[in-house]
């Protein structure tokens, strides 16, 4: 999984800066829409994980959807774990 992947045109690779802001760690999985890597936002030094969908469903309806979703539930996820008491 340490394989440098290509996705549109993108080159996956550790240390690869992607929207300026994060830095790309290690890959971290590998599915039927796309590659997961772990990152870090490099202002803030905060650990990010970051989905990559493969061009063939970047652009289609229903993965697309079920995309958005998940991003969300995580979100809301990560919100629920970061006001939790310890």
């Amino acid at each position: 999984m340490g394989e440098p992947a290509e996705n549109e045109g993108l080159l996956l690779r550790e240390g690869a800066l992607v929207e300026g802001k994060y830095r790309l760690v290690r890959a971290a999985g590998e599915g039927a829409m796309g590659f997961v890597w772990q990152a870090e936002h490099v202002t803030l030094g905060h650990p990010v994980a970051i989905k990559f969908l493969h061009g063939s469903v970047a652009n289609a309806a229903e993965p697309r959807a079920r995309f958005e979703r998940e991003a969300r539930l995580a979100a809301r996820l990560g919100r629920l774990l970061a006001t939790s008491p310890a």
